[in-house]
């Protein structure tokens, strides 16, 4: 018995200006599996993930989660349906300590 993916990206592209900042990406993923995104700065990685989860609309291709296209969704559809990122944000409290600070992290 055979699986579909949980995320399926297929001929996914983005062009900003006649630039194009990713070309033609392709990937499968399967629940529970732990994938890396690793390239030079400049390499499209951030506009993949900001693609994925609806910060930036593909300028074509396909995003399949979980069989359903969600191709050009909302970030806050895509959070419903179960797709999210963190941002790295360098933000401390200075009035907590370190640990009141890793708290804080894990309920905003």
């Amino acid at each position: 018995m055979t699986t579909s993916p949980a995320l399926r990206v297929t001929d996914l592209c983005k062009s900003f200006a006649g630039i194009t900042a990713a070309n033609n990406i392709n990937v499968e993923a399967a629940d529970g599996e732990i994938i890396g995104i690793i390239g030079a700065n400049g390499a499209g990685k951030t506009v993949f993930v900001n693609m994925i989860t609806g910060y930036l609309k593909p300028t074509s291709g396909k995003i399949e989660y979980h069989g359903e296209d969600i191709t050009g969704i909302e970030p806050r559809d895509a959070t419903h349906v179960g797709v999210c990122r963190s941002f790295q944000v360098s933000q401390v409290f200075m009035t907590m300590t370190v640990r009141e600070n890793l708290l804080e992290r894990i309920w905003i």
